[in-house]
């Protein structure tokens, strides 16, 4: 929405006349209002308001109201003090041009409009012809103080960039970092299991990592978006992103307090953990794509399917891995052999990597194991396992058995 705003002292008459004019993207058949405010700061509360709307029938009309807090209310006072000019729509531009006295007072505050003041604009729905508008979509403050009734150009703020940097954020928490953080802890517990980084094991070093980065991107997002809009608002891309960012928030704490991975309750962690961050990745999912219908957010058409093509991509890589990993440890070979067969299933007791690592490693330094049906003479085992390390040229048969390591330069050592 473009806005074009002037004014200018009658010294004659005493009087100020302005012209607004502003071109609406959904057009004059919709209720809309343009609102200027004259305030003593940049922010919302106790402002005079001149409102230029378009009722419902396409009509264009000036009104007065006032900014009590957050809140505006129709003035039939400050009303009976403007003197309409010329209200009109044409070629796609709303027009609104009208006289105030310099001087205006209520309820005690007295507005001198020869004064400097900070203009406040403001774009919004109405709730109904009469001129009882909706919370704004869209809202501009001049930077210092102006004077109407002067000639100069008008610095104003974007307080915009505060929506952009929360919906930016978001999108590349839940859709960047949160999923991988998700890949990672789901697919990759068993890979490079006998390397550490900062002290623990890769994957969780890396799910950690994301999940931290994720939630400090959540927390930065949601305090633009409160202090751009000032209050929470009721609607279902804010129901669905609380639910999300609630969650979000304690899924870490719960596993800041998780048991020890001995204890008899641990399965209960585990599942409540992997419920809890899947229910808020599904609904900060809903979240995105509700924000397309915000006229705040003023979403391109092809940010739809940015999301939807996210979706679909985020479905296939979780059906590819799945499946290679089902694949890889139902193979018919006899490596399954070295897997503990205790009959726990933590990751904390198996200190190899589960078949597929090569896969998902996706092109880091790999360990190729092969099983063989004729082990050397030295073995008294059935079962042999062999392995080539990549890069090395190193050979190495293990015994199931006796637990005994040959390698292909003679060296012999036990597991």
């Amino acid at each position: 929405n473009l806005y074009d705003l002037g004014g200018y002292y009658n010294k004659d008459e005493g009087l100020l006349e302005y012209e607004l004019s502003a071109i609406p993207k959904s057009g004059a058949h919709t209720s809309k209002y343009f609102s200027m405010a004259y305030s003593e700061d940049s922010l919302m509360g106790d402002d005079l308001v001149t409102d230029c709307y378009v009722t419902s029938d396409g009509k264009v009309k000036v009104g007065s109201s006032y900014n009590l807090g957050q809140s505006n209310e129709i003035n039939d006072e400050f009303k009976n003090s403007l003197h309409s000019i010329q209200n009109y729509y044409s070629n796609g531009v709303v027009v609104c041009r009208w006289r105030s006295h310099r001087n205006r007072s209520l309820e005690g505050r007295h507005f001198d409009l020869k004064r400097n003041y900070h203009i406040l604009l403001a774009m919004g729905d109405l709730a109904d012809d009469k001129g009882t508008k909706q919370y704004h979509e869209w809202k501009l403050a001049s930077h210092t103080p102006v004077n109407m009734a002067q000639v100069g150009a008008i610095s104003v703020s974007d307080p915009l960039y505060l929506v952009r940097i929360h919906g930016s954020f978001m999108v590349i928490a839940w859709v960047g970092t949160v999923s991988l953080a998700i890949v990672f802890a789901r697919y990759y517990k068993q890979t490079w299991v006998p390397s550490t980084l900062c002290g623990v094991k890769i994957w969780f070093a890396f799910h950690r990592g994301l999940m931290v980065t994720s939630v400090t991107l959540m927390i930065i997002a949601q305090i633009c978006i409160f202090y751009y809009i000032g209050e929470y608002r009721i609607g279902w891309h804010q129901i669905f992103g609380t639910l999300a960012f609630t969650l979000a928030l304690l899924n870490p704490i719960g596993a800041l307090l998780r048991p020890h991975p001995d204890a008899p309750n641990r399965w209960l962690f585990n599942w409540g953990h992997w419920f809890l961050g899947n229910l808020a990745h599904i609904a900060a999912i809903v979240a995105i794509f509700l924000s397309t219908k915000l006229p705040l957010a003023d979403l391109p058409r092809q940010f739809l399917w940015t999301v939807i093509t996210f979706v679909v991509f985020n479905v296939v890589v979780h059906l590819i891995l799945q499946f290679q990993t089902f694949c890889a440890q139902n193979r018919k070979t006899h490596d399954i052999a070295m897997q503990d067969m205790s009959g726990s299933h933590d990751d904390h007791n198996m200190g190899a990597d589960t078949p597929g690592t090569g896969f998902r490693r996706s092109g880091s330094p790999k360990t190729r194991i092969t099983s063989v049906w004729s082990p050397p003479d030295s073995f008294t085992s059935d079962i042999v396992i062999r392995a080539t390390i990549v890069g090395t040229k190193d050979t190495f048969w293990t015994d199931q058995d006796t637990r005994v390591v040959r390698f292909s330069n003679g060296r012999v050592a036990t597991d």
